[in-house]
């Protein structure tokens, strides 16, 4: 084996707790900002990038809910969460 696929599988449980806390920070930050199931997958797919990836993104086309403060998006007449009228 060379050099570097020894390195992995002697280290591959400390690869592993990064990944699995990378996707929990990632999924985290993604229900906090609305898109929870993207920012797992990308945390299960892409490990620390993928945490990368979710903080950077952002949701321009959400907005809060006047009534329940849920995000919902920006074009919604009625709040999915409270069914409340949101229109302005």
């Amino acid at each position: 084996m060379n050099e570097v696929a020894i390195i992995f599988v002697q280290n591959s449980h400390i690869i592993f707790i990064i990944w699995l806390i990378s996707t929990l920070i990632a999924t985290y930050i993604g229900v906090q900002r609305g898109f929870p199931f993207l920012a797992f997958i990308n945390g299960i797919a892409l490990g620390p990038l993928g945490l990368l990836f979710v903080l950077i993104q952002d949701n321009h086309n959400r907005k809060a809910c006047q009534f329940c403060a849920e995000k919902i998006l920006k074009e919604a007449k009625v709040c999915p969460h409270c069914q409340r009228d949101v229109n302005e």
